[in-house]
Parts: C-alpha cells; sequence; structure tokens
C-alpha cells in the first residue's frame, strides 16, 4: 500500500488519501517536508491557491505550488490545508461540490479518497514514514489503517437467487476440466442479465446482513427486520423477492469475508486469483463466489442501463452444476460484471 498511495490529511476520524496516479495535466510529489504540485493552466484555473509560472519548451507553461508542511504556513484545518483537501475531493464530483474544478478535469479523478475508520483502525504513537502528509500535521498521534480479513459464517435460512447461466447453452470444450477457468463477458447469450441483476441484488442484501426465510418452512419464525416483515419499507426487496422465479439456486452454507481498510487493484487480483485456485480444486460441484470492489447498493436501474453499462463492480465465480456431465468435468466460470 505505501508504494501505491500518501496517506495524508488525517483528521478526526477520518484519513484522506491521495492515489499517486501519473497525469500530464497534474503532478504530485513530496520531498522531505515540500509539497509540490504541478498543474496545468486548465487545472490551475479551479486551484484556488497562488502558484508559480513555469516556462518549458515549445513555449509550453505550467504552475507550480509548493509549501513546507512543516511550517507555520500549514496548519491542521487552516486556510491552506482547507483548501488543498477541497481541491482534492473535488476531482471525486466537481459537480455535486460546486468548485472551480473545470467540467473536462472529471475523468481525471479520483484523487481522493474519504476513509472512515472501523475496528481496523489502530491509534499509535509511532511516527509515520517520511513520505507520509500525516507525519507533518500531528508529532503527537495519528491513524493508521491496516487491512484486514474478517469471515463471518452465515448461519440462517437457505438463501435463493436465480439461476444466472443457462447451463444447456454454455459451449463447454470436451477437454475442459475443473483445472481449467472460462472468462465470459456479461453480454454472453446464456447469460440472463435479469436474473443476474436479482442475484447480485439479493447478495448484496445478505451482505449487508439482511436474509429472508424460505417459505418451504412454514414453521420458521420470520426475522425481526422491520424490512422483511414490513414490505413497504423495503418495496425495492419485496420486489426482488417476486421477481425471484424458478430455477434457483440454492444458497445453505455460505462464508462472507469482510475486508476493511485499504486494498488497491493489487489485492484485490491477488485475493481473485486465490479464490479461483481453491475452486478449480474443489470437489464439489456446486460453488458461487461473488466478489464485489466497491461499496454494495441495491440498483433500481432497468435492465437495458445495465446492459450498457461498463463500470466493473465484481466478479462472480461459479463451478459446474451437477447436470453437466462428468466427461466435460467441474467448470469453473468468471464473470465480470
Amino acid at each position: 500500500m505505501e508504494e501505491q498511495f500518501i496517506a495524508g490529511f488525517c483528521r478526526r476520524g477520518a484519513v484522506t488519501v491521495l492515489p499517486i496516479k501519473p497525469l500530464p495535466e497534474f503532478g504530485l510529489s513530496i520531498q522531505k517536508s515540500i509539497l509540490t504540485l504541478d498543474m496545468s493552466p486548465v487545472v490551475y484555473s479551479g486551484f484556488g491557491l497562488s502558484a508559480k509560472k513555469v516556462k518549458q519548451e515549445k513555449k509550453k507553461v505550467f504552475y507550480r505550488f509548493q509549501v513546507d508542511l512543516k511550517s507555520s504556513q500549514f496548519q491542521r484545518n487552516g486556510p491552506v490545508h482547507t483548501r488543498l483537501r477541497s481541491f482534492f475531493k473535488a476531482f471525486t464530483n466537481p459537480l455535486e461540490l460546486g468548485t472551480r474544478i473545470p467540467r473536462c478535469l472529471g475523468n481525471l479523478g479520483p484523487f481522493f479518497v474519504d476513509w472512515l475508520p472501523d475496528s481496523s483502525v489502530t491509534q499509535i504513537n509511532e511516527f509515520p514514514k517520511s513520505e507520509s502528509i500525516a507525519s507533518y500535521l500531528n508529532d503527537k498521534e495519528h491513524l493508521v489503517i491496516r487491512p484486514q480479513c474478517e469471515v463471518f459464517n452465515y448461519i440462517g435460512s437457505p438463501i435463493l437467487i436465480p439461476e444466472l447461466i443457462s447451463w444447456d447453452k454454455l459451449p463447454l470444450k470436451q477437454e475442459e476440466n475443473s483445472c481449467t477457468c472460462t472468462e465470459i463477458d456479461k453480454t454472453s447469450d446464456f447469460l440472463n442479465i435479469v436474473n443476474i441483476r436479482l442475484g447480485l441484488t439479493v447478495l448484496s442484501y445478505l451482505a449487508a446482513g439482511i436474509s429472508f426465510p424460505d417459505s418451504a418452512i412454514s414453521n420458521r419464525v420470520p426475522s425481526d427486520n422491520p424490512c422483511l416483515t414490513n414490505a413497504s419499507l423495503s418495496p425495492i426487496y419485496a420486489q426482488t423477492i417476486d421477481e425471484i422465479l424458478l430455477p434457483v439456486y440454492k444458497l445453505e452454507k455460505l462464508n462472507i469475508i469482510y475486508l476493511s481498510g485499504l486494498f488497491p487493484d493489487c489485492c484485490y487480483d491477488e485475493l481473485e486469483d486465490k479464490i479461483k485456485s481453491m475452486l478449480a480444486e474443489s470437489q464439489r460441484g456446486d460453488e458461487l463466489v461473488y466478489m464485489c470492489r466497491c461499496p454494495l447498493k441495491v440498483t433500481t436501474d432497468s435492465v437495458q442501463s445495465l446492459k450498457q453499462s461498463v463500470d466493473h463492480l465484481g466478479t462472480l465465480f461459479l463451478t459446474g452444476r451437477k447436470h453437466v456431465s462428468d466427461s466435460q468435468g467441474l467448470p469453473l466460470i468468471k464473470i465480470r460484471f
């Protein structure tokens, strides 16, 4: 994490993280205690602080802002600190914040990640690394966010999600075996985009701590969750349940893995490879793993908009159904959404 992020602008209960992303329009560097920002004229027009104009070759110019993070000019929640924090945050959503960041630069971000500490945050007295802006904001205490992994064993009624794949239409090769992973595009004919939306919605509810009892178990007491007993409190949830039709994928034994802290893309990819390997070596006939790489949310978007979306929300792994012939082996399917 230290190689890809500079953690800084620490405030009570929150940490701002600046991703180091090389861009011709914007550059950020820290040497000793000097923070340097190099900006194109367009970026500088929304900066809001005075900077030095520097000429380059071919009559090009850029603007350089420098501040000594140890100087009295840079104080926690002072004018410079506040403006810099607002400037970085504006790249996340410049229109919503109403800052002077030009609209054309909205695709350059995000430069700002706001993380609310949880149980994985430890308050320590160690001095931060020299490349961290946090080391100049507080000489006594600061917050350290460590990546943390927790496994939660789900115990409750079976969870039903619709079948996501038409297995009879799946073009499996005869030589495929359980050690092979087939990557599938979400627009493939044998994927049911409506079922995928419903399935991921149910999994999102499950990860958020919401589930519903199996209707086949008549003597089971419903959950005390008001969103489950009163459909008017959660109409989207009630609609999701009503839309699930046969055939269904029955999930009984579930492990939910919660990742907290800061996980760069490389960590996500490593975890994805590990899960793929575990599924490939498994002897079970039916397994499903859904990996979400962004905050879970229940969407009301139309099916058409889901088909056109290019955002990578997560990865879904499926191992073959029991009715797939033994000669084909147990296919491992990987779907990116």
